[in-house]
Formats: C-alpha cells, structure tokens, sequence
C-alpha cells in the first residue's frame, strides 16, 4: 500500500493486520511526525539508526532529507 501527504510517500508491509515495516520518502525534507501507538520504534536511512524524538506515547518525529528514505520497523 502506498500513500502520498504533505511531502511524504508511504509504503507500508502488513503482518497480522499490523503494520510490520514503513518505508517513508521524504520529498521536501522537512520533519516526519508518525504516530505510532505503543510500539518501540527503530528508524533507519541509509543502513544508519537515527533519531527519533517521542513527542507523545503514540507519536514519534524526526528530520528528513530530501528525496531520502526512511525505514520504519515496529
């Protein structure tokens, strides 16, 4: 499934009716606020972790680059 927002493409792999893996493309490089609802969180572009600021229990934000990737896993 793939969806396009504000700057952002998503793609999205499902595993049990839960989204397993995210894969973001930033097309404006401006920050990427996701809302992920308990679950730890790992982002990684380029083979790098990178940091991700929780700004809420259920929301994560991070820089982005533009026209990078960003790999979410759960």
């Amino acid at each position: 499934m793939s969806e396009r927002r504000g700057g952002i493409t998503l793609d999205i792999a499902w595993q049990a009716s839960k989204p397993a893996q995210v894969t973001i493309r930033s097309t404006l490089g401006e920050d990427a606020i996701v809302r992920c609802p308990g679950a730890k969180t790992t982002v990684i572009s380029g083979g790098k972790t990178i940091e991700a600021k929780r700004v809420s229990p259920d929301v994560i934000s991070f820089k982005t680059d533009k026209n990078a990737d960003y790999m979410l896993t759960f």
